[in-house]
C-alpha cells in the first residue's frame, strides 16, 4: 500500500517511468491478492461461526436472525398512486396483491402444428451431448444433487445410465 501511495503522490508531480508503473501495478496486483484472501478468510471464519454456535440459543444466533430479519422487512409499498407504510397496510396489499393475479394484456404465442410435432419429439444423445459441451460446469445442482461439471467430467462413464426421470414430460398432446 505505502508503494503504491509513494508512486501516486510522484505521479501527480510528473509522468512515472516504465518500471513505476509496472511497479505500481504489481502492487495493485499484490494488494488485489491480499484483500481476497482477507474476505476469504472472514468469509470462512463466520461460517464456522456460524456452523459451530448456528442454531444454539445464544447471543450470536438471535443476532444473526434479528439482522436477517430487519434485512427481509418490505417497510413501504407504493400502491397505485400513494405509499403504504404501516405494516398491517402493507400485508394487506401484499396479500390482495396474490390474492388477484391478472393476465390482462399479456399475449400467449400459440404454437403452429409443426412447432409441436419438433417439440414433441424425445431428446436424442446428440442434443444433450451439445448442451453438456456448452454449458458452465458451476451452474446449480439438479434435483439428484449433481451440477454440470459432474456430468462433463463422467460423461463416458454414465451416458448409458442416464435417462429422463419418470416426472418430466414426453411430449404434449395437443
Amino acid at each position: 500500500v505505502e508503494v503504491i501511495k509513494d508512486l501516486d503522490l510522484k505521479a501527480e508531480r510528473g509522468p512515472l517511468t516504465l518500471e513505476e508503473n509496472d511497479a505500481r501495478k504489481k502492487g495493485f496486483t499484490e494488494l488485489w491478492r491480499f484483500l481476497k484472501c482477507m474476505d476469504s478468510q472472514m468469509f470462512q471464519r463466520s461460517r464456522s461461526r456460524w456452523l459451530k454456535e448456528g442454531d444454539a440459543n445464544t447471543g450470536y444466533f438471535h443476532a444473526s436472525v434479528k439482522r436477517r430479519g430487519r434485512q427481509n422487512s418490505i417497510l413501504a409499498l407504493r400502491m397505485g398512486d400513494r405509499w403504504v407504510e404501516s405494516v398491517s397496510e402493507v400485508r394487506a396489499a401484499i396479500v390482495d396483491y396474490f390474492n388477484r393475479p391478472t393476465l390482462d394484456g399479456i399475449d400467449f404465442k400459440e404454437l403452429s402444428m409443426d412447432e409441436v410435432s419438433v417439440m414433441s419429439q424425445p431428446f436424442r444423445i446428440e442434443e444433450i451431448q451439445e448442451v453438456l459441451a456448452t454449458s458452465d460446469g458451476n451452474k446449480s445442482p439438479g434435483p439428484d444433487g449433481f451440477n454440470f461439471s459432474f456430468f462433463k467430467r463422467f460423461w463416458d462413464i454414465i451416458q448409458g445410465e442416464v435417462g429422463l426421470p419418470p416426472y418430466f414430460p414426453r411430449g404434449v398432446s395437443v
